[in-house]
């Protein structure tokens, strides 16, 4: 498969890696405000997805489910995914844009430093690759992770500043 790679896409996937989807669905579950918004923004302005084509779910844990059909995009996002390592082997805009994703969907700032939730080998070897360092889903090298999202990012400045 051929994909145009993008920033808006790459970060699409790394939000979609965290999720679990079915029949063509692409979309988020969080409580984070800023992430609902961005991802609604980037639906209707970089996928042109129609604004009555997003639909959302409140979940009984206070988050929310928005998500929109498009089989498309969802076979795009998969291939990334899967060809992660391969794709992402320098520290591009859309690798930045890919781990952004990743850490906005499952991230989290404690205790002085950056944690990613459930992180599969493929993204331990892709973060170890452009030289993120990991214990378990502790990032020990916080300076060189935060280069490599900020401005990529929409929840990291939530935690930074």
């Amino acid at each position: 498969m051929k994909v145009k790679l993008s920033r808006e896409l790459c970060y699409l996937a790394g939000l979609q890696s965290r999720f679990k989807t079915e029949n063509g669905e692409v979309g988020i579950k969080t409580n984070k405000q800023s992430l609902e918004e961005h991802f609604v923004s980037m639906s209707l302005n970089a996928f042109k997805i129609p604004s009555n084509k997003i639909l959302i779910e409140e979940n009984e844990n206070g988050s929310r489910h928005i998500f929109f059909y498009h089989s498309h995009l969802n076979k795009e996002l998969k291939y990334i995914i899967k060809s992660q390592t391969s794709i992402f082997k320098l520290p591009t805009p859309e690798a930045r844009s890919f781990i952004a994703g990743i850490f906005d969907a499952s991230g989290h700032f404690r205790e002085g430093s950056f944690f990613i939730n459930r992180l599969s080998k493929g993204d331990q070897v892709m973060l170890q690759t452009l030289g993120i360092h990991l214990r378990g889903n502790k990032i020990l090298n916080n300076k060189a992770f935060l280069s490599l999202i900020k401005g990529f990012s929409v929840v990291v400045e939530e935690y930074v500043n």
